[in-house]
């Protein structure tokens, strides 16, 4: 049983670090202007690890003492989050970051007036 667990741990680290390990890096490096990308992508590396220490620290306590239960809490937030992504994330699929710019000052413009 436990070297099924070890492979599932690799087997999650090789699909999250393929998928949605780069998303605070490369989403905000494409929604941000040139002029606010650098600060736009330091914060979001800043509130990753943030978020990565406050998932890390209370893992071996909440395993030791709910057990199984504790992961239902992380499924529960991916399905609550599944809305917030489809309505609040801008698509910029196959776009150059001078029309996601655009894209962006259009938006502003719009939600300013």
């Amino acid at each position: 049983m436990s070297i099924l667990a070890v492979v599932f741990i690799f087997v999650y680290y090789v699909f999250y670090g393929m998928s949605l390990l780069s998303i605070p890096y490369i989403h905000t490096a494409g929604i941000n202007s040139q002029k606010m990308r650098n600060i736009g992508t330091s914060f979001a590396t800043t509130v990753n690890w943030l978020f990565v220490y406050v998932v890390v620290v209370p893992t071996p306590t909440a395993i030791a003492n709910i057990q199984w239960k504790y992961y239902m809490l992380y499924a529960i937030f991916n399905f609550c989050f599944i809305p917030v992504i489809w309505w609040f994330y801008i698509e910029t699929a196959n776009l150059s970051l001078e029309r996601v710019d655009r894209l962006l000052e259009s938006n502003m413009k719009v939600e300013t007036t």
